[in-house]
């Protein structure tokens, strides 16, 4: 009980000071190419329209990021289609490439190389608008054509209103915070819907699990209006360079809850049972929430070890959809905590997550 006063206390103490102060910080993202401009673009639907051999050349040019309406298509709605090659530089393996495409009205699918990298809400016959999402899609390196000409292409259907693509700042770019990470995860999970706490367990066969990128939501991965319960899990080597230092598992943001276990055992949550037990209105901001759970050195395996990650969503975006996501030494996650205190509303939310990082427990969220 003394405990959990002192970390009451603490926790408003610190919120009464940060309110009298503010933090300004640069994005997290750097740019790598600009797509803000000119791009092919036809009404009508055809697959093979993926395809980098496919010829536009008779293709009108439309400016992104602009409504088609404002652009000579005034009431069409229907499929549409955006293309545009593009020149990628060298790319280091050690980086994640995003596609940030922002809002789409009203449902897209988006290929690099004739290959689908993502898809956010639902085309007919089982039509779902996403016009209110923004679009972050990892690129993966595999499909990359580096120091080289690349497609992208992007399918829209759009129902009634406006249709097309309307955010500002369209690009390729790179989260700046994985250079602080001194094992980066981000990449490949396995994945399951639904819920069983055995997942966490290390001898668990994931084998048949599917395979889903991470930092994406998972409605851009197939799962669009899915909520409840999903798990992620990953292996690892720690490398020996770390095995003595203080760590730290960063996993960037996840909607809505989370409870996170090393090889077995809990070493994080952000859950409404922390919240509501000491300040009711930290309730529905848990999504916002940066993780940063500290690893305890017992947790760690002498080679491979395995994160778990159950996942509860309540609504709309779901999963791990904001990185980084990997190991951080203490100094680095100390930058990366500098860094990344946009507000003080956010820098009371990372103190809180941290005071109960350690607090997990197998009571349901």
């Amino acid at each position: 009980m003394k405990q959990i006063l002192f970390k009451t206390f603490t926790l408003f103490a610190l919120a009464t000071i940060l309110l009298s102060c503010e933090q300004s910080v640069g994005s997290d993202y750097r740019t790598l190419v600009k797509l803000n401009g000119y791009w092919k673009f036809n009404i009508g639907d055809d697959i093979s329209w993926a395809s980098p051999t496919f010829n536009d050349k008779d293709w009108e040019s439309l400016y992104l990021p602009k409504y088609w309406e404002d652009q000579g298509y005034v009431g069409y709605d229907g499929f549409a289609w955006y293309r545009k090659t593009l020149f990628i530089p060298s790319i280091s393996d050690k980086k994640t490439l995003f596609l940030h495409l922002g809002d789409i009205d009203d449902a897209d699918e988006v290929y690099l190389n004739g290959h689908l990298i993502g898809k956010t809400g639902e085309f007919p016959p089982e039509y779902v608008t996403a016009y209110d999402w923004s679009r972050d899609y990892i690129v993966p390196v595999n499909l990359i054509k580096q120091n080289a000409e690349n497609l992208i292409a992007i399918r829209i259907y759009d129902a009634e209103g406006n249709g097309g693509l309307s955010s500002n700042n369209i690009s390729l770019r790179v989260n700046e915070d994985e250079d602080l990470l001194d094992v980066n995860l981000a990449g490949e999970w396995k994945f399951k819907l639904y819920d069983d706490l055995d997942w966490k367990e290390t001898e668990i066969n994931d084998t048949g699990w599917e395979t889903i990128l991470v930092p994406m939501s998972w409605e851009s991965q197939k799962h669009f209006n899915y909520d409840g319960y999903a798990w992620y899990r990953k292996s690892f080597v720690l490398p020996d360079n770390l095995k003595e230092e203080t760590l730290y598992l960063v996993m960037g943001k996840i909607d809505d809850y989370d409870r996170v276990y090393l090889n077995g055992k809990p070493i994080g949550e952000v859950s409404p049972k922390k919240v509501k037990n000491v300040v009711s209105t930290w309730e529905g901001n848990e999504y916002n929430t940066r993780r940063i759970y500290k690893i305890p050195q017992s947790a760690f395996n002498n080679g491979l070890n395995t994160i778990a990650v159950r996942v509860y969503d309540g609504q709309k975006v779901g999963g791990i959809y904001v990185g980084p996501v990997g190991i951080m030494k203490e100094k680095n996650m100390r930058e990366y905590k500098k860094n990344r205190y946009t507000n003080e509303t956010e820098l009371i939310n990372d103190i809180f997550s941290s005071l109960f990082r350690n607090s997990a427990d197998d009571e349901d969220f």
